[in-house]
């Protein structure tokens, strides 16, 4: 009888060992499947902005990031390479790292060549300027060969995991405990992933409808669903906060699937099947997601912002979800603020500080007239207003939750029109009379018609409050010589 008790003993104990073994393995396997989706997202949003070449200052944000994000992902494939045995699995993650400082090298490519087209279009009077002309050698050729190059190195990478997925079971189970050393970069990869979903929708209006169905079921549609599949099947062996910051990112996918359809749906059922068109801040649901998971995990937005040079420096900014008050919410994050702007002791922290407006004109092609590009330091850059007629009582303003402690506010600084060039300055609508509130303040002010100059309107007595609004409304206009859009390249309270 002890014999026998013993053999089951010994029985119970090796099914508990293998089923261990087996489990590391498949938590493993799962990571680097994350891995993976991440690699995979990352190369198709380079893919796009080299096909779709249309540089505006929002890619030089995007591929910051995305250089941030491929450092995070090296940083999580070191730390799980060092926790596993198997040679194999060693060998696959060890892959990653390759594959991502190639993608970062391929990111400064075209991060350069964003740069060269947008100070070749700044500086040209030429109507009709085209972007492609200024396109560089760089991203045409080095950069579609160094982008063929990382597809190869990710097919063999895709052919060992594949082989690691197929033992590790992965399919054959619904739930799999990430363990808690790792869960938050595992979370983390999938954010990554996310984002880079909701960037590539910004391409997809230079595709035409073969083109966009083609790349969207066969490449981006297959990592939503990947990437839902295992939100959704997330069990942390942490805190439950882990598990609520996967379903938010499981919302944020499958908000991304339905944005993509929807559209794709839409030009489908369309007499005029030339491009697609990807309303205007459709991605905002998920982006909310995306914002809820960052709460949810205790996290900061980080964001890269343009210097003076046109250097990256990274920046930790809180979330803000303010939404514009036609239902647009924009990417609440603090930008570049123009060096001569602002160097006062006594000045406002614009980093406190969203921006919002009463309306905007829709994106086009390498261009945006988002409010918060009045921010953003760069007189290329500026916000339009987008109803009937010049925008009479149209409003653009400053706010903030409730601040730490009272501040000073002096007085705004304007830069009028739309000044990426002469010719688009004369061709749209400037402001003439405005009027600022701010507190106390509310006084209309005359703006001279000047191209890229700043303006300073002082107070008379300054506002001294705890997050005071700080607003322009237009009042009056100086008419464009071609469209009736008011524009305002730069407005900042000091």
């Amino acid at each position: 009888m002890r014999k026998i008790l013993s053999i089951l003993l010994s029985f119970i104990l090796c099914i508990n060992l293998t089923g261990c073994s087996l489990n590391e393995k498949r938590t493993t396997a799962i990571q680097i499947k994350a891995m993976d989706n991440y690699l995979k997202s990352n190369y198709l949003l380079m893919k796009y902005a080299i096909s779709h070449f249309s540089p505006n200052s929002e890619m030089m944000y995007q591929f910051g990031e995305s250089e941030y994000a491929g450092t995070k992902i090296q940083e999580y494939a070191t730390e799980l390479k060092n926790s596993v045995n198997d040679e194999e699995m060693k060998s696959c993650i060890s892959k990653v790292d390759k594959i991502i400082t190639y993608q970062k090298k391929l990111s400064e490519m075209i991060k350069k060549a964003v740069e060269t087209a947008l100070s070749d279009f700044a500086n040209s009077d030429e109507a009709g300027f085209s972007y492609e002309r200024s396109q560089t050698a760089a991203l045409e050729q080095n950069a579609k060969q160094y982008a063929s190059d990382i597809h190869d190195l990710m097919q063999k990478f895709r052919k060992e995991a594949d082989n690691i997925y197929e033992k590790a079971g992965i399919e054959k189970n619904s739930e799999t405990i990430i363990p808690k050393k790792f869960s938050e970069q595992y979370l983390q990869a999938y954010s990554f992933v996310l984002k880079n979903i909701i960037s590539s929708q910004l391409y997809y209006g230079g595709m035409n409808i073969g083109e966009a169905q083609m790349e969207y079921y066969k490449d981006v549609l297959p990592i939503i669903n990947n990437s839902k599949k295992f939100m959704k099947e997330f069990k942390s062996d942490g805190e439950s906060k882990e598990e609520k910051a996967a379903k938010a990112l499981y919302r944020g996918f499958n908000d991304m699937s339905d944005i993509f359809s929807s559209a794709l749906d839409e030009i489908t059922n369309r007499d005029d099947k030339s491009n697609v068109v990807m309303t205007p801040n459709s991605d905002v649901v998920a982006k909310e997601s995306y914002n809820e998971y960052l709460d949810i995990m205790g996290m900061s937005q980080e964001r890269y912002k343009l210097g003076s040079n046109n250097t990256e420096i990274k920046q930790e900014v809180n979330v803000d979800n303010t939404e514009d008050s036609n239902t647009n919410t924009e990417d609440n994050f603090e930008e570049t603020s123009n060096t001569n702007s602002n160097n006062q002791d006594n000045a406002i922290n614009l980093s406190d500080y969203t921006v919002r407006s009463t309306s905007r004109l829709a994106p086009e092609p390498g261009f945006t007239y988002y409010g918060k590009n009045a921010k953003d330091g760069n007189i290329n850059t500026c916000w339009a207003e987008a109803v009937d007629g010049p925008g009479i009582g149209e409003i653009l303003e400053y706010i903030t939750f409730e601040l730490d402690k009272p501040v000073k506010i002096s007085g705004v600084r304007i830069v009028n029109g739309c000044c990426n060039s002469k010719e688009a300055y004369y061709n749209n609508n400037r402001v003439k009379e405005v009027r600022v509130t701010a507190g106390n303040v509310d006084k209309v002010y005359t703006l001279k018609d000047e191209f890229g100059v700043y303006q300073d309107l002082k107070f008379d007595s300054p506002d001294i409050g705890n997050g005071t609004p700080v607003a322009i409304t237009i009042e009056s206009v100086y008419p464009g010589n071609k469209y009736d859009d008011t524009c305002v390249a730069e407005f900042q309270p000091y």
